[in-house]
């Protein structure tokens, strides 16, 4: 991402040099020869400067159209990488509350344990006590039988010992049942230990992923950040140049407006000659100044544009020779008849052209046909009458 920051500094120091000398260029024969060019030779250099900066305008936005994708791509993975911490989060909260639930189940279990151990360790205290007043013949109760006195009778010697026996006996069945729930509840607990140890080790997985993605989420905003810079930078420039090319474009303006106004002192005039149509279609833009759909601003319209379906063949004006039959910047594909004494058509926006420079054509002979390439909205025919190189209303020549 650093080297592409650098490549688009550098690029843009280039622009600017390229600008200096252009207008260095532009400048130097009026200064060079203390007078101004000729309006011809300064419409010819203010065009192509105006084609060097819609070059260069070009370029800027497919490099800023780049710089957009890759900003949208980082944007993209910035929101899957901020899904992928929220699950992560979710996770880990949801491991902290099935270890805090466990928790509360092994401190509950723990407590039952620690009671049944008191009810053993009381059961038998209760039984050795009992035993031990047995055994010494102590007190007056129906149930005291003097086990090992030898004042004592046979039968109160069997007494006691049958009673001591059973005494014996349920008191072993309450120490098992006693044990047997609390070797239940151990396991309980052993079982609960485990869970918990099992729900910390998905709690740490989970907050493990979370920092690793956390970390991969800032290492991409900054990314992003840098891409975003980068392309606020690439706008400022397309602004500059923008700018720039409207200074000549208002200028070249100025200069035609001079050129045209002296044309009518000249020949060819309407009235000596006419050209036919070159396709069938109203006009949907007359020549003149007008609001430029596409470049924006108060432009000189060279032509007249006349509506057409796209693929409609465009016909020579009038006899000629083929003078241009290219691309030719805002006109597209563009094709330009000399018809001798100063006369010249153009036609523009073409989807394909059919002659090639230096062929004669004939009036009504199809050179092209109609589509939409260069600075146009839709399928349509530019077409335009020259006169010594500048462009006249061509509703005067029809």
């Amino acid at each position: 991402m650093l080297r592409t920051l650098r490549t688009l500094k550098f690029r843009r120091l280039l622009l600017c040099l390229g600008a200096v000398a252009l207008l260095l260029g532009l400048v130097a024969p009026g200064v060079a020869g203390g007078q101004s060019p000729d309006p011809k030779t300064r419409r010819d250099e203010l065009s192509n400067a105006i084609e060097g900066f819609s070059a260069e305008e070009t370029a800027a936005l497919n490099e800023l159209q780049g710089i957009t994708a890759h900003r949208q791509d980082l944007e993209a993975k910035v929101a899957a990488l901020d899904q992928q911490i929220a699950e992560a989060s979710q996770r880990v909260d949801a491991a902290e509350a099935e270890i805090a639930a466990i928790q509360a189940q092994v401190e509950t279990v723990q407590r039952d344990i620690d009671r049944i151990s008191a009810e053993i360790e009381a059961s038998k205290g209760k039984f050795n006590a009992s035993a031990l007043a047995l055994y010494k013949g102590g007190g007056n109760g129906a149930t005291n039988f003097t086990l090992l006195s030898t004042s004592g009778g046979a039968h109160e010697v069997i007494a006691g010992s049958k009673y001591l026996g059973e005494n014996t006996r349920r008191f072993e069945r309450e120490l098992q049942r006693q044990g047997s729930l609390k070797v239940q509840l151990d396991d309980a607990q052993s079982d609960l230990r485990k869970e918990q140890a099992k729900a910390q080790e998905a709690e740490q997985v989970a907050a493990q992923e979370r920092d690793q993605v956390t970390q991969l989420r800032t290492q991409a905003d900054a990314e992003r950040d840098q891409v975003t810079e980068a392309e606020q930078q690439e706008q400022q420039a397309i602004e500059g140049i923008r700018a720039r090319k409207a200074d000549f474009e208002a200028e070249y303006d100025a200069v035609q407006a001079q050129i045209s106004a002296s044309v009518s002192r000249g020949n060819p005039t309407p009235g000596n000659h006419r050209f036919s149509w070159p396709v069938n279609g109203p006009i949907t833009s007359p020549f003149g100044y007008r609001n430029d759909p596409v470049l924006g601003g108060n432009r000189l319209h060279a032509g007249v544009d006349i509506a057409a379906s796209q693929g409609t063949p465009i016909k020579a004006a009038g006899d000629g020779v083929v003078k241009m039959a290219g691309v030719n910047g805002g006109y597209g594909n563009w094709t330009l008849i000399d018809h001798g004494g100063g006369l010249a058509t153009g036609y523009g926006h073409q989807s394909r052209i059919a002659v090639s420079i230096g062929q004669h054509v004939s009036t009504g002979e199809v050179i092209g046909y109609v589509g939409s390439t260069g600075a146009s909205t839709g399928p349509h025919l530019h077409w335009e009458v020259r006169v010594n190189g500048s462009p006249v209303d061509p509703m005067g020549w029809v």
